[in-house]
């Protein structure tokens, strides 16, 4: 075959114009610019997607109208209502429905909670009204039951009264379009006086079933976007219509009050998209996950095993009474003795393993942690052996039924760590690493173990090089070939486990830029770190870490503190003199009620704000250059306030120069600008 040089041209060409038009389509998300920008917030957005019942499923869910690709973008839902915990706090669910309830719900929430009860009737809820078709002169042009345009239809009286007396509810007739759970679809409609009202009482069991709730928002992306992440309860009605899967094909982070929503999966037209239900039962065998999966479908007003009724008679098992998940069905149809082993594994974690864990920890015995890993290694041998010894299965299946004693290989790293330390087999984590993208694909969990495998990955890799470097010295000897091939086998599981984090950060934040992609992994890193160094605070009963360092040539001691409450901000000999945009300026008379007042109250420490940062955000104490007793400017800045500091300081400054509190006739004091002064200190609060 001849060559042709303008061939190879043209093809670098085409390549080119692809690479272009790669980057071109993931610039054109610009819902991702939310990951780092706090000024930024992402507008609604929903994929290929449609409001479906398939064949098996109880209730109403989203499907997918096209195929659709692991990393691709389903949802970013604004929510409806959101209440904000505190740092690793969950708030209460009562909190959500008194922020529903403290100035409505308006109008276009009440059609939207309509709506959602609708969908998702409970076990006793009584048929919502909607308006139907006939009727939507005042809410809008009639035309297709798939219009976005148009509201839902209601069911007919029949489907009321089967609702009514049945525990399995039948959906309404005409599904919705997803459009019309848009809070800002209803808005458009002005007063909108025919939506449905929703009393306290059963507007509190809708939330109680279709509200989410977790301990933290994405903590990378509040990081990225120099704010904490706290702990929320909010609604997302379109995130409550995914149905449940022990395997489940999406992944959902919050950033905000903005839920994304990512494939895990490659999925067909008209695959309904899941997600976990049942939080930490995922990780148990098959009956543990049957009996949650039953309770959580029984609070919707599901009967167990109304949705296996509907299957092929040739698909079910005795085994299978809530969910029907591939999962599910390759663990009812293995034998006997591997369910009863992955069970054994289960009940040695949460009956023996957990306990013996909680007392070597408190006496600090490793003797017992010694123990304890070898209890371990044996319960992890006799799965190993049970899975592989099962015929006709793949490596992807051996996962599914391995993930149903993850708790065991979970703890067998935690102790391998922690007493073989830097011997630890980084094989043990990979596995890990593998059953989490079983259950958890995606989740922060995923990426977290994903991170620390390509650091200990590459580690090893970096000690061994150097030992060979080491080795050879000057006279550079040749590489025996025993050393040549660990090297490589060194290097080819450090590939690997950069392609498992690359993986694990598609599915959880999409296609985004290497850009976004390094601030992202460099916050949640930071926060990691942030979170160690909270904990030996905490363990140690400190309440604030002081660092020193220098800005510009000024000495800077950067705090990072417990919290204060809100009611302790002030303190005593505090005196609030401004307050604007969002800013309050207190003038404390004397450096010792601001030490007071620093000692006050505990919470979270803002330990995960890099040091670099100190000019945008944290807790900071500008000293002078001399240290001169009693001349302290002291200036407190919430890390959620996103604002100049130095005009911050500047304001700080000019005020205290307009209230005499700082004398012209007073010894020049080294520091930024020339600043005098005389004792007392300036405090820059956020205003409530």
């Amino acid at each position: 075959m001849a060559f042709d040089p303008e061939d190879e041209s043209e093809q670098a060409a085409a390549s080119a114009q692809q690479d272009l038009e790669n980057e071109q389509e993931i610039a054109l998300m610009p819902c991702y610019q939310m990951y780092t920008d706090a000024g930024y917030k992402a507008q609604r957005f929903v994929g290929s997607l449609k409001i479906d019942q398939p064949q098996g499923e109880p209730l109403p869910v989203l499907c997918t109208t096209r195929a659709m690709l692991p990393g691709e973008l389903a949802l970013v839902l604004p929510a409806v209502a959101m209440a904000e915990g505190g740092f690793q706090q969950v708030p209460e669910l009562e909190d959500l429905h008194a922020i529903l309830l403290e100035d409505g719900p308006s109008p276009p929430q009440r059609r939207v909670l309509s709506l959602l009860e609708s969908l998702r009737p409970g076990p006793t809820s009584p048929c919502p009204s909607t308006p139907s078709p006939s009727s939507s002169a005042t809410s809008g042009p009639s035309s297709t039951p798939n219009n976005p345009e148009d509201p839902p239809a209601s069911p007919t009286a029949a489907a009321t009264e089967a609702k009514a007396s049945t525990a399995s509810p039948q959906p309404p007739q005409t599904l919705p379009h997803l459009s019309t759970l848009d809070v800002k679809f209803w808005s458009s409609r002005g007063r909108d006086t025919a939506a449905a009202g929703i009393d306290s009482r059963r507007l509190l069991r809708l939330l109680s079933r279709t509200a989410i709730a977790d301990d933290s928002q994405d903590p990378a992306a509040m990081q990225a976007r120099h704010q904490k992440p706290m702990g929320y309860v909010g609604l997302w009605p379109e995130a409550a219509l995914m149905g449940h899967s022990c395997v489940p094909n999406t992944s959902q982070l919050v950033v905000a009050d903005r839920m994304f929503v990512h494939l895990a999966e490659e999925l067909p037209p008209g695959a309904s998209l899941t997600r976990n239900l049942i939080g930490a039962a995922v990780t148990a065998p098959l009956d543990v996950r049957q009996n949650a999966v039953a309770e959580a479908m029984a609070e919707q007003g599901v009967a167990v095993g109304a949705a296996v009724a509907e299957l092929p008679s040739s698909s079910l098992s005795p085994l299978l009474h809530a969910c029907h998940c591939a999962r599910c069905q390759l663990e009812a149809s293995v034998s006997e003795q591997l369910r009863d082993t992955l069970a054994e594994a289960h009940a040695w974690y949460v009956n023996e393993a957990s306990e013996a864990w909680n007392r070597a920890n408190e006496s600090e015995d490793l003797a017992l942690l010694r123990g304890l890993l070898e209890e371990c290694e044996t319960i992890v041998a006799e799965v190993e052996e049970a899975v592989q010894a099962e015929p006709g299965l793949d490596d992807e299946q051996q996962d599914w039924l391995r993930a149903s004693a993850y708790d065991v290989y979970d703890m067998l790293v935690t102790l391998d760590e922690l007493v073989n330390q830097d011997s630890a087999d980084p094989d043990i984590l990979r596995t890990c690493l593998e059953l989490i993208r079983v259950h958890s694909p995606g989740s922060g969990s995923h990426l977290m173990v994903a991170l620390k495998h390509e650091a200990l990955r590459r580690h090893r890799l970096e000690v061994f090089s150097d030992i060979l470097k080491r080795d050879r010295g000057a006279a550079r000897k040749a590489i025996s070939k025993g050393d040549k091939r660990k090297l490589v086998a060194l290097k080819t599981a450090a590939d690997v486990a950069t392609e498992f984090r690359i993986e694990a950060a598609v599915l959880r934040y999409g296609l985004v830029t290497e850009d976004i992609l390094a601030q992202l992994t460099e916050g949640l890193e930071t926060y990691v770190e942030g979170l160690e160094q909270l904990s030996v605070m905490q363990a140690q009963g400190m309440t604030e870490l002081t660092r020193e360092m220098e800005v510009d040539g000024i000495k800077v001691q950067i705090v990072d503190r417990l919290e204060v409450s809100e009611a302790a901000r002030a303190g005593p000999g505090a005196k609030v003199v401004s307050s604007k945009d969002g800013v309050q300026l207190m003038v404390v008379e004397d450096a010792g009620a601001a030490m007071e007042m620093s000692g006050l109250g505990g919470g979270m420490v803002e330990s995960w704000q890099a040091e670099d940062e100190v000019e945008e955000e944290g807790a900071a104490e500008l000293m002078d250059g001399e240290e001169e007793e009693g001349e302290i400017i002291d200036l407190e800045v919430d890390p959620d306030l996103d604002f100049d500091v130095d005009s911050a300081v500047q304001a700080a400054v000019d005020a205290a120069l307009a209230g005499g509190l700082v004398e012209n006739e007073s010894e020049d004091v080294e520091g930024k600008d020339g600043l005098q002064g005389r004792p007392g200190t300036v405090v820059v609060t956020p205003s409530r």
